[in-house]
């Protein structure tokens, strides 16, 4: 086979192999960077293969180099620990060994003389198109076996169903390599069923690809469904507590007629009346202490119940709520805004040294507009996805961005911006949102 030919079908190889290991990647992590700048890092890291692959052409030097460049593609790329990144970066390069292993298996059933591999253009397409296939195989089982997102949110076993289409992909090239290595194909016919079994792998990549994407977009869909109930219930639970405030001004309004009958109790003697009475009235939920930090009720609530949180969690809290500043907002949107915001902030100021949540809303009657600062102390900088979101410190990696995504979802239902920063120096973060007052 023309040395040319050969070197650019090694070209193909290269970038279906990182068509695959991109897959494989996008399903086990979150991108840090936007599709131009991964996929410009992609090239740049393949072609480095490439390069390799053509001067040293050995399957050590080979392999050793596939091992580094997907290590660093992780770990630079995507939302990848360093111990996880060298873990992954193994398992693809005991994959691509083990598929070419397998491959030149499955071609040995026919033939021990591999000389038509060297000779003959559809038998090069159909032994590689083998190994890529079962690469691709095993690369799918494994990230389905690696996913985080097996959770109660989001289960769906139908990408392991799919496997099907590159197995009986295998069977066909199989077969073509089969017909190839007993018949003498004229070169027309090697390059036809060369491009219909490069067409027939590419089609299986794309394919699942497109699985994948969909099945993210579920995923992320069913996220946002769980988030609108879960800020529906809070919703519900602050009007609950408001109800209760409400008992309490009420009783606060009765208390002349509590000391009245206590006072009649007085008169007639009975102390073991007075005390019982006494006792069973103080007690009452509606005298429980209670600072108002806002005028609207339902932020009031949120930060009154993060003050309980910060004060049994030695967490120092500052507050400056101006009048009227959010009365523009619906109750369930307060309660889902400022409920996400907030337990966001005390779960990063719990686990920090200096433990700081500052809250501060502010209203700019000329420009018609609500600025809310919350800051909180957070000892560790944030790692960013490339859609937004903050990686998650929840075992829980399902519920992983859904206080976010309602946060954006508010923000944007409203017209305002959003923007978050990490003070190094200081070791804070901040959310910094803007809303128009309509």
């Amino acid at each position: 086979m023309n040395e040319y030919v050969e070197l650019i079908l090694t070209a193909v190889v290269i970038v279906a192999e990182a068509l695959i290991v991109n897959a494989y990647n996008n399903y086990l992590f979150s991108p840090k960077y936007s599709k131009l700048n991964t996929i410009c890092a992609y090239a740049l890291g393949y072609a480095v293969l490439l390069f390799i692959a053509a001067v040293f052409n050995n399957l050590i030097t080979n392999s050793i180099a596939y091992m580094l460049v997907n290590l660093i593609i992780m770990y630079k790329l995507y939302a990848c620990g360093l111990i996880s990144a060298v873990f992954h970066s193994v398992v693809l390069t005991a994959f691509m060994s083990l598929s070419e292993v397998l491959s030149s298996t499955i071609l040995s059933v026919y033939t021990h003389e591999f000389s038509s591999y060297q000779t003959q253009i559809s038998v090069f397409v159909a032994l590689t198109v083998i190994s890529k296939m079962i690469y691709f195989l095993l690369c799918i089982i494994s990230a389905k076996m690696f996913s985080p997102r097996k959770s109660q949110v989001y289960e769906n076993n139908s990408m392991l169903k799919l496997c099907v289409l590159p197995m009986s992909s295998i069977i066909i090239a199989d077969t073509i390599a089969y017909i190839s290595m007993n018949l003498e194909l004229p070169m027309d016919l090697q390059i036809s069923v060369s491009v219909c079994l490069g067409v027939l792998f590419f089609a299986n990549i794309y394919t699942i690809g497109i699985y994948s994407t969909t099945e993210n977009l579920n995923r992320d869909n069913l996220i946002l469904k769980l988030a609108r109930q879960k800020d529906e219930s809070n919703a519900e639970f602050y009007k609950m507590l408001q109800e209760q405030n409400e008992k309490q001004r009420i009783l606060i309004h009765d208390v002349k007629n509590h000391m009245q009958i206590v006072n009649s109790l007085a008169v007639d003697g009975k102390t073991d009346e007075i005390q019982e009475y006494i006792t069973k009235w103080g007690f009452d939920k509606a005298f429980q202490s209670q600072t108002r930090y806002s005028d609207n009720d339902t932020l009031n609530l949120v930060v009154t119940k993060l003050s309980h949180d910060c004060e049994e969690n030695g967490i120092d809290l500052f507050c400056d709520i101006r009048e009227q500043c959010v009365d523009f907002i619906d109750d369930i949107d307060v309660a889902a805004l400022f409920g996400n915001l907030l337990t966001n902030a005390f779960e990063s100021a719990v686990i920090s040294d200096e433990k700081i949540i500052e809250i501060d809303i502010q209203i700019k009657p000329v420009q018609k507009m609500t600025i809310i600062r919350i800051t909180n102390s957070c000892d560790l900088k944030p790692t960013k996805t490339n859609d937004g979101l903050f990686i998650s410190s929840k075992t829980n990696k399902g519920q992983h961005g859904i206080g976010q995504k309602s946060i954006a979802r508010i923000v944007k239902k409203y017209n305002g911006t959003a923007q978050s920063y990490y003070d190094e120096n200081k070791k804070q973060f901040e959310w910094v949102i803007i809303l128009p007052m309509i």
